[in-house]
C-alpha cells in the first residue's frame, strides 16, 4: 500500500487518534502506511513521560507508541492477544524439552544431562521471567535437541510476541538469561572440576578430545587443583563438561549482533550505532575462524557457522518502542562489563582433536 502524502487532510479514525496526542506531540502532518499513521511534529514531554502517556491513551484503541524520533510519534497496530497458552502453546515447547532431555542423556548420561539441563533452563527462566515481569508477551522456551553431537542440544530460544516497550527492559530481559545460566554453570563447573580426575597426559592418542579453555574456567579449575604438574591433564567429568558448555553457550549468547542477548544488551546500550559493532562483529567472526583454522591446522568452522546465520537471521537489531530514552549508569556499565564477561568465557578454539 503506498503511503498517504503527508498534507492530506485528516479521516476521522486518523483524527480519533491524534486526538490522543494532545498535550504530549503537536502534530503538524501525517502518514499511514501498512496499518500504521506516523505523525510529524515535535514532542511537547519527554520521552519516557510521552511514552508513557501515549501508551494508557492508545491501549484502548488497539494502538500503541513508537518513539524513533524526536519530531515524529508512530502509532502501530497491536495484534490481538491470545488468550492464555492453551494445549498446544503447551504441547510443542514440552516435547522439545522431553525430546532435547533424552538427546542429552544419549549423549553423556544422567549427570550430565541433569547438569547441562538445569543451565539452559535456568538461562530460559531468566529470559521468560524478566519479560513476563515487564508485562510482555513472551513463548515458553523452545529447546533444540542435537542427538549427532557431542552436546545433546544446540539450546532453547524464546519468542517475543508483543514489541518490547523501552531500552530499559530489552536490556534486562537480554542480560537476564546469561546471568541467570551462569549462575548455575559456575558452582555445576566447581562441582564437576571436584569429581575430575588429574591424570598423564596423552597427546599422540587418535581420537582424543581438547577442550580449550576460556579464562573463567581456567581460574576455577586453578582454585580446586592448583597448578596441574607438566605431562599431566584434567580429565573432565561429565558435570564438568556440562558446566564448561555452560560457559560456551553463555558466550556466544553474549555476541553483540542480532537477536542473540549480547544484541539486545549491546542495542541497549548503543542505540543505532549497534548496527556498525554488529557489522564489525560478523567480520570479525570470519576473521576468527580463519585465524583458528591456521593456527591449529585444522578446520575450524564454529566462529564461521556463527558469522553466516547472523548474516542469514540478521545482524542489525529492531528498536524498541521507545527507542529515544537511554539505559541508565548503572544499566550502561554492566552493559560493557557484559562485554568482559564473553571474553572472560569464550574459547578460541573450544574442541581440538
Amino acid at each position: 500500500m503506498p503511503p498517504i502524502p503527508w498534507s492530506t487532510p485528516l479521516e476521522e479514525w486518523q483524527f480519533l487518534l491524534a486526538r490522543e496526542l494532545a498535550e504530549v506531540f503537536h502534530a503538524e502532518g501525517w502518514e499511514a502506511r501498512d496499518g500504521a499513521v506516523r505523525f510529524r511534529g515535535r514532542l511537547l514531554v519527554d520521552p519516557e513521560r510521552a511514552f508513557a502517556v501515549l501508551s494508557e491513551r492508545l491501549r484502548p484503541l488497539g494502538y500503541v507508541p513508537q518513539l524513533l524520533r524526536p519530531d515524529e510519534v508512530v502509532l502501530l497496530r497491536l495484534a490481538p492477544a491470545r488468550r492464555g497458552l492453551g494445549l498446544r502453546g503447551w504441547a510443542l515447547p514440552a516435547a522439545l524439552f522431553v525430546a532435547t532431555l533424552l538427546s542429552t542423556l544419549f549423549v553423556g548420561g544422567t549427570a550430565y544431562a541433569a547438569s547441562i539441563m538445569g543451565i539452559l533452563v535456568v538461562h530460559e527462566l531468566g529470559h521468560y521471567v524478566t519479560g513476563r515481569l515487564y508485562g510482555m508477551r513472551v513463548s515458553l522456551p523452545y529447546f533444540i535437541p542435537m542427538p549427532i553431537s557431542l552436546m545433546g542440544t544446540m539450546g532453547a530460544v524464546i519468542r517475543m510476541r508483543s514489541p518490547v516497550p523501552n531500552r530499559r527492559a530489552l536490556f534486562d530481559v537480554g542480560i537476564a538469561g546469561p546471568l541467570a545460566g551462569l549462575a548455575v554453570a559456575v558452582p555445576v563447573t566447581i562441582l564437576g572440576l571436584h569429581l575430575s580426575k588429574v591424570v598423564p597426559d596423552v597427546p599422540d592418542l587418535p581420537g582424543v578430545l581438547r577442550f580449550g579453555e576460556p579464562l573463567l574456567f581456567k581460574v576455577l579449575t586453578g582454585l580446586v587443583f592448583g597448578t596441574v604438574p607438566s605431562g599431566q591433564t584434567v580429565l573432565l567429568h561429565p558435570v564438568a563438561y556440562a558446566g564448561w558448555l555452560g560457559f560456551l553457550v553463555t558466550a556466544l549468547n553474549l555476541i553483540p549482533a542480532g537477536q542473540l542477548d549480547g544484541g539486545h544488551v549491546a542495542y541497549a546500550v548503543l542505540g543505532r550505532r549497534h548496527d556498525k559493532v554488529a557489522l564489525m562483529t560478523v567480520f570479525a567472526l570470519f576473521g576468527m575462524a580463519l585465524y583458528t583454522t591456521l593456527s591449529t591446522g585444522q578446520l575450524q568452522m564454529l566462529w564461521a557457522i556463527w558469522g553466516v546465520l547472523l548474516l542469514i537471521l540478521g545482524y542489525r537489531h529492531p528498536p524498541p518502542l521507545n527507542d529515544l530514552t537511554p539505559v541508565d549508569p548503572i544499566r550502561r556499565t554492566i552493559g560493557i562489563l557484559s562485554w568482559g564477561l564473553f571474553l572472560a568465557l569464550v574459547t578460541p578454539v573450544p574442541i581440538q582433536l
